[in-house]
């Protein structure tokens, strides 16, 4: 029970008396009476759990220390039809979000990293986020309606179809020119901003994505046969292209 429960606010801290084991324990006023309406009753944290772990035991560590009970929960929501499809339309955006506008605690995110140490994230998971996050960065590229294509074709290029890496492989990563084994570019012998001119010379595209899809799909774009490629050191890079740094290319 809480005394003089009127007087105070929902975000108060309340000394309040424990009717399972009669111990004073203090928290908000809104805490207590979240308890009260679950378990009909004012309990502290240690009778709570007790009386939690009797109604869903699944909402308790040791449930779910035990190896089979975990791996039986897996395999039945890897086969869940309604899991996915529930997923799909699930928004836990803005205020939705149970951690909207508030703050984990010091203790709270030294727990966090500590249950992370050590772990190794599978090949799959990897490349599950790295998909995700390429399909978010596209959707946004499509709402704003704009892309840097030189950019983002240079950047295809290189995570893709790994142009560059097999440019410096081919080349035994020696400067083709000085034969310096230091800082490494490959540079392009017919400059890729020419190459995408002349191939969208005369064409009219909707978005700069549009134009974008189109160029990752031309020959003369993926190189394939690596024909357009040569290994420089930093260098003579720099003295082939004169206006290095240069705003105006």
């Amino acid at each position: 029970m809480v005394h003089d429960e009127k007087k105070f606010k929902v975000k108060d801290i309340v000394e309040f008396v424990c009717d399972k084991c009669d111990i004073s324990s203090q928290t908000t006023l809104k805490i207590v009476r979240s308890k009260r309406k679950k378990f009909g009753i004012d309990l502290c944290n240690a009778c709570a759990y007790v009386r939690g772990a009797s109604i869903r035991p699944q909402n308790t560590k040791e449930y779910w220390s035990n190896v089979d009970i975990k791996m039986k929960h897996s395999d039945t929501m890897k086969t869940c039809e309604s899991y996915y499809e529930a997923l799909k339309t699930r928004n836990i955006s803005g205020e939705k979000n149970g951690m909207y506008k508030k703050l984990h605690s010091t203790e709270t995110k030294e727990k966090m990293s500590s249950s992370r140490k050590g772990k190794i994230q599978s090949k799959e998971t990897i490349e599950k986020r790295v998909t995700k996050i390429k399909e978010i960065n596209k959707l946004k590229l499509i709402e704003k309606n704009f892309i840097d294509v030189n950019k983002q074709i240079r950047g295809y290029l290189h995570s893709e179809i790994d142009w560059y890496g097999r440019i410096y492989e081919r080349d035994n990563y020696k400067c083709k020119k000085c034969n310096s084994g230091g800082r490494l570019d490959a540079h392009h012998v017919v400059p890729l901003s020419k190459i995408i001119k002349e191939l969208t010379e005369g064409k009219k595209f909707e978005t700069e994505l549009e134009k974008y899809n189109y160029l990752i799909t031309e020959s003369r774009i993926l190189d394939k046969d690596l024909e357009n490629g040569v290994t420089l050191c930093r260098k003579c890079h720099r003295e082939i292209h004169k206006n290095w740094g240069s705003h105006n290319q």
